[in-house]
């Protein structure tokens, strides 16, 4: 999946049916269809998810460790 979320675009199938098409972003924030479909998130996207879940005011579209750099140099 990490590779996944540096691609342009992402196509998510079913038994070749298309379930998800979009921008990583898009379709990764749909994080209860992926799961459903036995697939995972990226684990940046996993780490922003869970600390939402607990309360943290952060962007729920971190993709990548890059993402979560550029996020953690800014908040300094």
């Amino acid at each position: 999946m990490d590779e996944a979320a540096t691609a342009d675009r992402v196509v998510i199938l079913d038994q070749g049916k298309v379930v998800l098409t979009g921008t990583p972003k898009d379709c990764f924030s749909k994080v209860e269809i992926i799961s459903n479909l036995g697939l995972t998130i990226p684990p940046a996207a996993e780490l922003a998810r869970r600390l939402i879940k607990k309360g943290h005011k952060i962007d729920s579209t971190m993709l990548k460790v890059k993402d979560w750099a550029d996020y953690l140099c800014r908040k300094q």
